[in-house]
């Protein structure tokens, strides 16, 4: 179903960050919706954008609040006061979910059954008016500008069956075993923006005693090959004769990170692991799970009595690879790249180098790694083109799209952004496509 009403709203706006209801002119509204990597990216970008003057089309707002939902970490707002003509106010929702979930809502579908929008191309995000001193406690449905992807639609060929939020699952709810499974998504008539390069990284369990896993290593575990560490040539326990499980921890079919993982690690070698095994009866554990979010959540489990699963132990997955801060240093929130969520989803997990090189921005964007995607931003050019519209809304679009593509932007930034996320502009090498290894530019 086509969308029917635009993300500009005219009129007078209430805004409940603060207590004070403020009165703006017009509001203006970018909805950005689905890749998960994309939510720790936009808690600070999107601040910082509104309050950037560099262009005539930046929304030069005079104050900016931030919000993030109670109970959903990855669902944020940030609102900007006396934008624009110097009275207007600029609202940025972002929400991480899937990858798939950005292209559908792109593409006007009505895309999640279980949601309360019935109109196509809208999805539950922020409702600001339900956001006080930065904590925000209800969504409300909002028509999508942008549908976030971490590869194009086309690269969405997997498949998965299992509980939809790994170990904590409610398995007293059959509704949360899902199956997926995806033969490319269809982007005919839509356009997009690829301002940012996205990082991806492994995470390891402490107990595995590693700081590295290889290609070949990489290839073999989440294939489901191999049941026992020393299999891979890795002996957590000091005896090489003795069995050690292998847990993995991966994404849904329909998570870009999960079709990165298929297209940049796998690369065609081996099939990713495609069913569930939460005790291990036919090889390793394995879980799969909707967000990164929740990914992290089953590397750092603590096993749950009532359903008789045991903690996380000798666990690896995959995330964006600011998931979980810099190392170890999480708990410190004076050092660079302090992950607030890492007490409560990073403790015991540590973020391993793939092929001796860590995943970050300098890495990427000199071409010596090669587990990262260029990030798509899908668009309707009927609703909002900032390309060739002319509007406001579609200047704000331009405007954050060369933001986020400006690495000199990206340089100021806190926390854990500058040291991951790349620049398309400072970009050395590029991918013709996800299927292929990055080459010089």
């Amino acid at each position: 179903m086509k969308k029917v009403m635009k993300t500009v709203i005219l009129g007078a706006s209430v805004l409940a960050l603060t207590a004070t209801a403020q009165a703006a002119t017009d509001t203006y509204e970018i909805n950005i919706f689905g890749a998960s990597a994309q939510a720790k990216f936009w808690n600070q970008a999107a601040s910082d954008f509104l309050t950037d003057a560099s262009t005539a089309d930046s929304p030069a707002c005079a104050s900016v609040e931030t919000g993030v939902h109670a109970t959903e970490s990855d669902n944020g707002i940030a609102i900007g006061t006396n934008c624009v003509d110097g009275d207007d106010t600029v609202i940025i929702r972002y929400r991480a979910k899937a990858s798939f979930w950005g292209v559908a809502s792109a593409r006007g579908d009505d895309f999640d059954p279980a949601d309360s929008c019935t109109t196509g191309g809208y999805a539950e995000m922020i409702d600001e008016t339900s956001c006080s001193a930065g904590t925000c406690t209800a969504d409300k449905c909002v028509d999508v500008t942008l549908g976030a992807s971490d590869v194009a639609g086309e690269s969405f060929t997997q498949k998965s069956t299992g509980w939809i939020f790994g170990p904590k699952s409610d398995f007293t709810d059959a509704t949360q075993y899902v199956s997926y499974t995806f033969t490319g998504e269809e982007t005919t008539g839509l356009s997009n923006l690829r301002p940012v390069v996205v990082p991806f990284s492994f995470f390891a369990t402490d107990d595995l005693g590693i700081d590295n896993v290889s290609r070949l290593q990489a290839a073999l575990l989440f294939s489901g090959a191999i049941n026992n560490w020393e299999d891979v040539g890795i002996d957590p326990q000091g005896d090489d004769t003795t069995n050690t499980p292998v847990t993995l921890c991966l994404r849904h079919a329909g998570s870009g990170t999960h079709a990165t993982m298929d297209h940049a690690v796998m690369h065609g070698d081996a099939n990713l692991v495609s069913q569930d095994d939460p005790i291990g009866q036919n090889g390793p554990v394995i879980w799969f799970n909707e967000g990164s979010s929740d990914l992290m959540r089953c590397l750092s489990f603590t096993g749950n009595a009532t359903f008789g699963l045991p903690a996380t132990t000798y666990g690896i997955g995959y995330a964006d690879s600011d998931k979980c801060g810099v190392g170890t240093q999480g708990s410190d929130p004076a050092a660079p790249g302090y992950d607030a969520d890492w007490s409560s989803k990073c403790v015991g997990v540590e973020r391993i180098k793939f092929q001796g090189i860590e995943g970050n921005r300098a890495a990427i964007s000199n071409c010596m790694y090669p587990f990262w995607a260029a990030q798509w931003l899908y668009y309707d050019a009927s609703e909002v083109d900032p390309v060739n519209g002319t509007g406001v809304l579609d200047g704000l679009v331009s405007a954050l799209n060369a933001y986020a593509s400006n690495p000199l932007k990206l340089d100021t930034l806190t926390g854990s952004q500058p040291l991951f996320w790349a620049a398309q502009d400072e970009m050395k090498c590029e991918k013709a496509s996800d299927l292929v290894l990055p080459t010089k530019k």
